[in-house]
C-alpha cells in the first residue's frame, strides 16, 4: 500500500522544487502552468532566494501547489499510489492527484483560495504559530490565561495556535 502526503501552507522555501524544474520535463510543465494559468510569476518567486516573497498567501499557496504537483507529476507513472492526504493546502493537491480536479481547476481554485486568505489577513492584526513539543492539553491550559485560541491539531504534539 502505498500513500502520499501533500504539505500545507508553511512548508515553502526558496529555490524549492528547483531540482524537479531543471531535471524532469513533465515537473518543468506543471511550473510553467502555474505561472501561464495564474498569470503570476511563481516559478521566478520561488527561484529568487527571497525568502520575503514567499511569505505572502497569495504567492505562497501557489508555490506549494506548483511544487506538490511537480513532484506528483514525477512519481504519478512510478507508483502505485493507493491514497492521497493533504494538510490543508495540500487537500487542493490532493483533487487533483485523485483526479477530482483538471490542472487548470486547481491552480484557478488555489489563486482564488490565496487571494482571499491573503485579503483577509490584511484586515486582521491576527498570527499564527505552530507550537511543537507540546500537547493540546497544555496549550488548552495555557489558553485560559492568555490571548489565543487552538486553531488546527496538526499531530499529537504540534498545535496551531491564532494570536489576535
Amino acid at each position: 500500500m502505498k500513500a502520499i502526503l501533500f504539505p500545507g501552507q508553511g512548508a515553502q522555501y526558496p529555490n524549492m522544487g528547483l531540482s524537479l524544474y531543471q531535471s524532469y520535463p513533465k515537473s518543468k510543465e506543471v511550473f510553467d502552468a502555474v505561472d501561464n494559468i495564474s498569470g503570476i510569476p511563481v516559478t521566478k518567486a520561488i527561484f529568487s532566494q527571497e525568502m520575503e516573497r514567499l511569505k505572502d498567501t497569495s504567492l505562497q499557496q501557489l508555490a506549494i501547489l506548483a511544487v506538490s504537483l511537480a513532484a506528483y507529476r514525477q512519481i504519478e507513472d512510478k507508483l502505485n499510489i493507493d491514497y492521497v492526504s493533504g494538510l490543508s493546502l495540500g487537500e487542493y493537491s490532493c483533487l487533483y492527484a485523485a483526479g477530482v480536479l483538471s490542472l487548470e481547476d486547481v491552480i484557478l481554485l488555489v489563486k482564488a483560495r490565496a487571494k482571499a486568505m491573503q485579503k483577509a489577513a490584511e484586515k486582521s492584526s491576527s498570527s499564527m504559530f505552530a507550537v511543537i513539543g507540546v500537547s493540546e492539553e497544555e496549550i488548552k491550559l495555557k489558553q485560559k490565561d492568555s490571548n489565543f485560541y487552538v486553531a488546527n491539531l496538526n499531530a499529537p504534539s504540534q498545535v496551531v495556535i491564532s494570536v489576535g
